[in-house]
């Protein structure tokens, strides 16, 4: 169909550690320079199939694109700064994308870390998000009940909680490319502070509150190609509940991690998760944990061809006992761990 368009965007030791490595795991380059320029979308053709491409410049034709969303759709934002809190509830279909695309100079700004959600999806599945700044907010994307889509190539800093947060059942997406920096800047918590960079499903105790007290099934989402800093909380915390997830060829970081708030770069309370190919350092105290939050959770990940210099007292891999069939596999290359690879033997 014939496009329609209308008016309403440490190297050092670790690098050391990579060639090392080379043998064992690929992927120690550098990030690309499409993720240095904010991504590869630099104009409507390049964000995916359409059967219309609307055009926005401002906050409030931004919110009636969205409101006016129908499958096929490439929203493309222009370069400026959009005030305000956005939300998106149109859902698209499995071959016709609804498509939220710019250039890393389109700003989604919601102008405080203490209030809104700076984008919600909210059940707006079949729906991407690429290449864009989000900013401010209390929140910087939160997804619930959001399934079959993708955030790619966009840079979320400046939160006052969770970077990017996927809740409320979201399952079968992909956070892919994405730089996510300064989150946990709210002046909300003191004693229970927040601030991790991927946040996927939600705490037991919030399951009365958001899933009907059933398990926040948040399932299937892949996490690939990020790279994150200065993260208050994880760089990428996986709650129970959640299931069959991959994490792979992220770049950790846990310089500016908040000791109340975290003491690894993933955190995994789920279940299946594949997490290989990851590069890390400057660990708070452990590179990659699992917890046993509930009985039949944390079990089954398995950790494999990671390269990490953690740089800290703990281990590479910190795996709970009481979480059963957690495999750490011997290709994984850990540096300057006081503590050693791992607790569990390796295989």
């Amino acid at each position: 169909m014939k496009t329609r368009e209308r008016r309403a965007v440490r190297p050092g030791v670790f690098t050391v550690a990579c060639l090392l490595a080379l043998s064992v795991v690929s992927g120690c380059n550098g990030s690309s320079s499409d993720r240095a320029g904010g991504g590869p979308y630099r104009g409507p053709s390049a964000c995916g199939r359409s059967t219309r491409v609307v055009r926005v410049s401002d906050s409030s034709e931004l919110r009636r694109a969205l409101d006016d969303a129908h499958p096929g759709d490439v929203i493309w934002l222009g370069s400026a700064a959009y005030k305000g809190a956005f939300t998106a509830t149109r859902s698209g279909t499995r071959r016709s994308h609804i498509t939220l695309c710019g250039t890393s100079s389109a700003v989604l700004d919601s102008g405080s870390v203490n209030h809104h959600y700076t984008l919600h999806l909210d059940g707006a599945d079949y729906t991407d998000v690429r290449g864009l700044t989000i900013e401010r907010g209390l929140k910087g994307i939160m997804a619930d009940g959001w399934s079959h889509g993708t955030i790619d190539h966009v840079t979320v800093r400046d939160i006052g909680e969770e970077g990017i947060h996927l809740r409320r059942s979201s399952s079968n997406d992909t956070i892919s490319n994405c730089r996510i920096s300064d989150t946990g800047s709210a002046d909300l918590h003191d004693a229970h502070h927040s601030g991790e960079g991927i946040y996927i499903g939600s705490s037991y105790n919030n399951w009365d509150r958001y899933t009907g007290g059933h398990p926040d099934s948040s399932d299937n989402v892949r996490i690939t190609h990020n790279t994150f800093s200065r993260t208050a909380a994880e760089n990428v915390d996986v709650k129970e509940g959640t299931v069959g997830g991959l994490i792979s060829r992220n770049t950790f970081d846990g310089s500016g991690m908040d000791p109340k708030a975290a003491d690894s770069w993933v955190d995994i309370k789920g279940n299946h998760y594949t997490v290989s190919r990851n590069r890390g350092f400057s660990a708070p105290v452990d590179g990659f944990q699992t917890h046993v939050q509930l009985p039949g959770w944390g079990v089954g990940n398995v950790f494999t061809a990671n390269v990490v210099h953690v740089d800290a007292g703990g281990y590479g891999f910190d795996i709970d006992k009481a979480g059963a069939a957690n495999v750490v596999r011997c290709n994984n290359v850990v540096t300057s761990a006081a503590s050693g690879r791992s607790d569990v033997r390796c295989r």
